[in-house]
């Protein structure tokens, strides 16, 4: 083997080591994406039904209020 054939047989190693961890590093930020997407879907999904709930409070106490204006 002489040192051009040694030196493309280096490059060569080095470029796979790079798409190897290059697809690891991604496979890795996929799977911590998917668990963040699942944290926020019921962080979202918690909000939403505090947002009804405040909107029904909301809601009733305008008509309990007008209610006691017009009692008066």
């Amino acid at each position: 083997m002489n040192v051009n054939e040694m030196v493309v047989l280096i490059v060569i190693v080095s470029c796979l080591a790079g798409v190897t961890n290059r697809f690891i590093k991604l496979r890795y930020s996929r799977t911590e994406n998917d668990e963040q997407d699942e944290a926020t879907t019921d962080r979202l999904a918690d909000l939403e039904n505090r947002i009804q709930i405040l909107e029904k409070i909301v809601t009733d106490d305008k008509r309990d209020l007008e209610q006691e204006i017009n009692d008066l």
